[in-house]
């Protein structure tokens, strides 16, 4: 089995999934763009977000960081969605099970392309929004929680996608 062609080949096959995943980070980025520009000043002051929109704004800014901090679980679901029940119904494992090699290493290593992604995708993200609204990173630890969501989530949806096709839905 050539490790870096399949690794290739895993990629090419989400490259519509992590692209639209960039769209999305780039999405927040220029929100918090935004944002820092209505807030003012070094960092984003809420007295400022409260003066210029009332209630409204403020809850929409503490809503865009609620789901920006969910952005690990969103490229988790998206990416690692369907990585054994895709195959089955498509017929794929049917192909890789008459080739000679092992099964559990082919998935493992696609499980284990598909995490780093995620991971790879949301450590971009995270500080650099964070740097961005607050002008300031936040530390280290923001790169425990991404671990911990993508390891989570990803094995829960890896698990679920043996039984069902509904795997992301149900994670």
């Amino acid at each position: 089995m050539n490790t870096l062609a399949l690794i290739r080949l895993t990629l090419l096959e989400r490259a519509p999934r992590i692209f639209a995943l960039i769209g999305f980070a780039l999405l927040f980025i220029a929100s918090g763009v935004v944002a820092r520009i209505i807030g003012g000043g070094e960092h984003v002051d809420l007295g400022q977000f409260y003066l210029t929109g009332g209630a409204p704004l403020v809850s929409a800014l503490m809503l865009m960081g609620w789901l920006i901090s969910r952005f690990p679980l969103i490229a988790t679901l998206v990416l690692v969605a369907g990585v054994f029940s895709r195959d089955r119904a498509l017929g794929y494992a049917r192909l890789y099970g008459v080739r000679p090699v092992s099964l559990a290493k082919l998935y493992a290593l696609r499980f284990g392309v598909l995490l780093t992604s995620a991971f790879v995708l949301s450590a971009m993200l995270l500080p650099l929004f964070d740097l961005t609204l607050l002008g300031e990173w936040t530390g280290a630890s923001v790169f425990v929680v991404i671990a911990c969501y993508v390891v989570v989530y990803g094995g829960m949806v890896a698990i679920l996608s043996l039984f069902t096709r509904h795997e992301a839905w149900i994670a």
